[in-house]
């Protein structure tokens, strides 16, 4: 943040290192906690950032701590990486989950998708990997889905969990994990 005609120093930062002269007030979410180049790295999301946007620009084996907040959006994990929240279930995801690659972590967050923006017979937290660890997460839907119509009848159905794959899978552990207002139900 500045107040005038102030140089904000930026060095090391996603484009390289220079200062930037500004008379406007600068918003800025810290990202990376290391040196640009080392490996492992840790990246921080504060809710005025994206946390795709970080599992996007992270490597395999790194770390992305997510801070307090709500984050309006699904996430696709293609890489074994670690994502925990800072502080328990304090991070709400508001969308689904889907953890297509072996060797994640995702630890600590409200997984709650609204209702009305995940589709019947998806899943809130969707696994196809192996040495999977889902931790102290809550993982619920808020509000009614819309009905599916199956065979003539129509089925509320959404899953809380689903771990899934054609090749088969191993090493998943699901500990301390909060699932509740997850539906199924049919009627003729």
């Amino acid at each position: 943040y500045g107040s005038g005609s102030e140089t904000v120093i930026a060095n090391n930062n996603y484009w390289g290192t220079n200062g930037i002269q500004t008379t406007e007030y600068v918003n800025y979410s810290p990202w990376l906690v290391n040196k640009t180049g080392t490996s492992p790295q840790t990246y921080k999301v504060d809710d005025t950032g994206s946390i795709q946007d970080a599992i996007d620009a992270a490597e395999a084996g790194d770390t992305i701590e997510v801070a307090a907040g709500t984050y309006e959006e699904s996430l696709n994990i293609d890489k074994g990486i670690t994502l925990k929240s800072i502080n328990d279930k304090e991070a709400t995801i508001k969308g689904v989950v889907n953890i297509d690659s072996d060797g994640v972590t995702l630890k600590k967050f409200d997984v709650s998708p609204d209702a009305d923006t995940i589709e019947s017979k998806e899943q809130v937290i969707r696994v196809s990997g192996s040495n999977i660890l889902l931790e102290s997460n809550k993982v619920s839907v808020e509000g009614s889905p819309e009905p599916n119509n199956i065979s003539g009848v129509d089925v509320h159905s959404i899953h809380g969990i689903h771990v899934w794959s054609a090749d088969g899978i191993s090493g998943v552990e699901v500990r301390n994990n909060i699932v509740e207002n997850i539906y199924f139900a049919g009627q003729d």
